[in-house]
C-alpha cells in the first residue's frame, strides 16, 4: 500500500510547494505591511482614496534632508504612477533627487 501525500513517495514535492507557497506569502504580507504602513490603505486605496500624499511627501523630505544635509526651502512632489510612488525634490526649482517608494522606505533613484 502507498502512503498518502505526506508520507508517500509524494512528500518531497508536496512539502517542497507548500514551503515555497508559505514563504511567498510571507514576503508578501511583509511587503504589504511596509506599504500600508506609509499611507497606502491597500483597499482604501483600491476604493479611490488612495496613498496620504502629505504623509509620504514628508517621509522622502526626511531622507532627502538626511542623506544630503540640506536644510534649505525644497519642494516634493509625490506621484503615484499606478505601478509606483515615486517623490521628487525641487531646488529653486530645479530637480536634485528622486526617489521611488519600495518595501515601505523611500529609495533613491540611480
Amino acid at each position: 500500500m502507498q502512503g498518502g501525500y505526506l508520507t508517500g513517495r509524494r512528500a518531497g514535492p508536496v512539502l517542497m510547494v507548500a514551503l515555497v507557497l508559505a514563504v511567498a506569502l510571507m514576503v508578501g504580507f511583509r511587503s504589504w505591511g511596509g506599504v500600508a504602513a506609509a499611507g497606502l490603505r491597500g483597499v482604501a486605496a483600491a476604493c479611490g482614496s488612495g496613498p496620504d500624499l502629505r504623509a509620504l511627501e514628508q517621509a522622502a523630505l526626511e531622507v532627502y534632508r538626511e542623506q544630503t544635509g540640506d536644510t534649505g526651502p525644497v519642494r516634493v512632489q509625490v506621484r503615484d504612477f499606478g505601478c509606483h510612488l515615486q517623490a521628487d525634490v525641487y531646488k529653486d526649482g530645479r530637480l536634485v533627487e528622486s526617489y521611488i517608494y519600495r518595501y515601505g522606505q523611500w529609495q533613491e533613484i540611480d
